[in-house]
């Protein structure tokens, strides 16, 4: 049983069916870019900011390996997600119809979720003001 990726072609093959392959999504990249920039300037500004004058009362001593614990949960993070996302990658490829399809329901019932919220507050909202 062959995978997707078992055909065995010229070297030639791709640009004579496809033509000459060019990046034609360069917008997209720059704000790619641009995003994981501002992510990165958010967090470091987030890290120099100080909760709290007084440390003691953190449950948690951290005193000098706070470098180190940052590391290793950054660390940890990278690792789940990519973890998690080979294995969606993974999914995707073996069952894509379905996820396509339960994404389209998921979107929905989280629409209709959020709305009924909103609404729901609004209503909440009218019943304070008038009184």
């Amino acid at each position: 049983m062959g995978g997707v990726y078992d055909h065995q072609h010229d070297e030639d093959e791709p640009t004579q069916r496809f033509g000459e392959r060019k990046w034609r999504d360069i917008p997209f990249l720059i704000l790619f870019i641009l995003h994981l920039g501002a992510v990165v300037a958010v967090l470091v500004l987030a890290s120099q900011q100080k909760g709290s004058d007084d440390e003691s009362d953190s449950p948690v001593d951290t005193g000098d390996h706070s470098f180190w614990i940052y590391v290793a949960v950054v660390s940890c993070a990278l690792f789940i997600s990519v973890v998690v996302g080979l294995i969606y990658i993974r999914l995707l490829n073996r069952f894509a119809y379905f996820l396509i399809y339960l994404s389209f329901v998921a979107s929905v019932i989280i629409l209709l979720f959020g709305a009924s919220v909103a609404f729901g507050e609004r209503k909440a909202l009218d019943c304070f003001l008038k009184s």
